[in-house]
């Protein structure tokens, strides 16, 4: 087991925006030092040390291509590897990416307590979401605590015709953010469910090049005005939210006649 005891250098921003023209430079020492971190969050449980307790947790970092938008981010000095293991130590960290790096390898690394947006179209950069896998090939999640701001979820499911939706639940009945993917008419529609009234439909997508039977990746992040809805990598999605996202009890992905899945659920 490798046990870490680490000090923040410095107290948390209140907002980390991805620096776009560092990375590009970065000397293969430096990504290697990476993902050896990756790898060892990935294998070992690793342990937060301070000065009264020290408690062992087990993680995992998952690579993304993008330029994210952090939330209450501290930057390290140091090795890439660094915010890797810290952030994979620390329960409410969610995202992790380098900052900047010299020519002799050094680097500085940020890591975040919220995800507040992607811009994905920057495919030459990269970072990293630490989430847990709580659930596989199932129609239904629940989500004991809700859900927080800043926070990402990662899935991957299937679509299936007619349609598909994917749908949050709130206490009782509510549900506070219903997408629907219809391939008759080939339209997504935005809603919500609440006090047993739909409210209005927002319809539109930025395409529609879905095949029944398809496996798609779906990223939610919980921001402080709504939902973010990714698809692909695409945004899909805006919309605001109607309950407090802390009452969301679970999510659903429905469909009609044969059972679509939910094959990978990660928060």
């Amino acid at each position: 087991m490798l046990m870490l005891c680490f000090i923040s250098p410095q107290p948390p921003s209140s907002t980390m925006v991805f620096p776009h023209n560092n990375l590009p430079h970065v000397p293969p020492s430096v990504l290697v030092s990476v993902y050896l971190g990756i790898c060892l969050l990935g294998r070992y449980p690793m342990t937060s040390c301070t000065a009264e307790t020290c408690s062992t947790v087990t993680t995992t970092l998952t690579p993304h291509q993008g330029s994210p938008t952090g939330g209450a981010c501290t930057t390290i000095q140091g090795e890439a590897r660094k915010c890797s293991i810290v952030c994979g130590s620390l329960p409410q960290c969610k995202l992790v990416y380098l900052s900047s790096c010299n020519s002799d390898g050094q680097c500085s690394c940020s890591y975040c307590n919220q995800l507040t947006q992607v811009d994905f179209s920057l495919t030459n950069f990269q970072f990293y979401l630490h989430t847990k896998e709580i659930a596989a090939n199932v129609s239904q999640v629940h989500l004991p605590g809700g859900l927080e701001i800043g926070q990402p979820l990662s899935m991957k499911v299937q679509f299936l015709q007619p349609f598909t939706t994917l749908k949050f639940f709130a206490v009782g009945r509510d549900q506070p953010f219903v997408a629907q993917f219809l391939f008759h008419n080939k339209s997504v529609v935005g809603t919500s469910y609440l006090n047993e009234t739909w409210g209005p439909k927002e319809i539109g997508a930025p395409h529609f090049n879905f095949q029944s039977g398809q496996e798609v990746d779906v990223l939610y992040v919980v921001t402080a005005q709504g939902y973010d809805l990714y698809i692909d990598r695409v945004l899909f999605k805006r919309f605001a939210h109607v309950v407090p996202p802390s009452t969301v009890t679970r999510f659903d992905l429905v469909s009609e006649g044969r059972l679509a899945l939910i094959l990978t659920f990660r928060r």
